[in-house]
């Protein structure tokens, strides 16, 4: 991924064991790409989503599986370009849904999935 100097449109890794600590690496690489379709699959323990995962700016498809999503900060726009979100056996934070759907409010995200979510406190879904 390093040696390729060219635009990467589609990024898909199924991460487990010594991989999935690269993935903060690579997330800054493909963003400096300018990544559009990110599919990521964690296999071990739920790790925490790296936060250079919002480095990548041009994203219009983002596809999580077997990770943690943390608390965005306030205020925080994620993903401008997004229009399809699929999150499957995740785990959010303390109303981490509502958290999630107002940081990704742009207009543009008119899918999201949520298959198998997990949160330590029942969270909100709001239409709109």
């Amino acid at each position: 991924l390093l040696r390729c100097p060219a635009r990467v449109r589609l990024f898909h890794a199924e991460l487990d064991g010594p991989y999935a600590g690269r993935v903060h690496d690579w997330l800054f690489v493909l963003a400096r790409r300018g990544v559009e379709i990110l599919d990521l699959s964690f296999n071990d323990t739920f790790p925490t989503l790296p936060s250079s995962v919002f480095s990548c700016s041009w994203l219009t498809s983002l596809s999580l599986f077997g990770c943690a999503i943390p608390l965005l900060p306030a205020g925080f726009v994620a993903f401008p370009e997004l229009r399809k979100l699929t999150l499957a056996n995740v785990h959010l934070q303390d109303y981490g849904e509502y958290h999630l759907r107002r940081s990704l409010g742009h207009p543009r995200c008119s899918t999201i999935w949520y298959l198998q979510m997990f949160s330590s406190v029942a969270s909100t879904s709001e239409n709109g």
